[in-house]
């Protein structure tokens, strides 16, 4: 049993080695020494993009917090006082509704004043982290490239998630579709659908605001045509993305892939 096994482990080793010198016939590869040159560009490339920038991290937050901020002084700006003249006539009702209703917009102008002192502190801070001198305005070139990003980082966001909820959609269709699936399951799964539907239902609105607010706008989509995926490799949403696209480097087509499997599984 052990010396069949030991055969067979054999012979599958003699046949990657093989595939292997076919793979790299058909791309023209000479010598073995690239694969492990294709790994280290593979590997620089993850741990590059690995987490996004500090920098542009903080540039993107003190952004973001520039429009908190300015939205919270509009916000204090419009909340107005107004000065009641009290007659002899008025009522005792009158004076405690008067009282009552001051004591609100007092409460209220309270909260946006710690609002926006809030906000201007985060502002204040993320500046000396920066280095930044005076504050970005929406006329600074700063301002708008890095509105930019942050509207692509939004979308981007909504994509991914809009990704991952209809790619499960997928599998779970497919699961259901396999024989043997007990009938238990496929209700199982059914429930499952219909919590994803209404799941992808938010997303996709969210998806939708997102690509309006692009410069330029990304195409919207419908929930009929998010329906219509029915296989992943007609979906061609995972191809709509704002990442760096490296769909054309040398180590990332199936083959090169394949071939580095190949070059890199143990031998004995």
């Amino acid at each position: 049993m052990i010396f069949n096994n030991y055969k067979q482990a054999l012979q599958i080793i003699e046949e990657g080695k093989k595939m292997l010198l076919c793979i790299m016939d058909d791309l023209g590869i000479m010598d073995v020494s690239v694969f492990r040159r294709w790994l280290s560009e593979e590997n620089e490339y993850l741990t590059a993009h690995s987490c996004k920038p500090e920098e542009e991290t903080l540039q993107m937050e003190y952004w973001q917090k520039l429009v908190n901020m300015d939205a919270s002084w509009k916000h204090l700006s419009d909340l107005t006082w107004t000065v009641a003249t009290l007659s002899s006539a008025a009522t005792s009702s009158f004076i405690q509704k008067d009282i009552a209703a001051t004591m609100h917009k007092e409460m209220m102008h309270c909260h946006a004043t710690e609002n926006f002192e809030k906000d201007l502190k985060i502002v204040q801070d993320l500046k000396v982290r920066l280095g930044i001198m005076k504050c970005w305005v929406p006329e600074d070139e700063e301002w708008q490239a890095t509105g930019h990003l942050v509207t692509n980082c939004k979308y981007q966001h909504c994509l991914d998630q809009l990704k991952s909820l209809i790619v499960a959609q997928i599998l779970e269709l497919l699961k259901m579709n396999q024989a043997g699936t007990g009938y238990k399951l496929c209700k199982h799964i059914a429930k499952a659908l219909k919590a994803h539907s209404a799941a992808i239902h938010t997303s996709l609105n969210q998806f939708n605001t997102a690509a309006h607010a692009c410069s330029p706008p990304h195409p919207q989509l419908t929930f009929e045509e998010v329906m219509e995926y029915t296989f992943l490799a007609d979906f061609d949403l995972l191809h709509n993305t704002t990442h760096e696209d490296i769909s054309q480097q040398p180590w990332a087509t199936p083959a090169a892939c394949a071939a580095m499997d190949q070059y890199f599984k143990p031998t004995m």
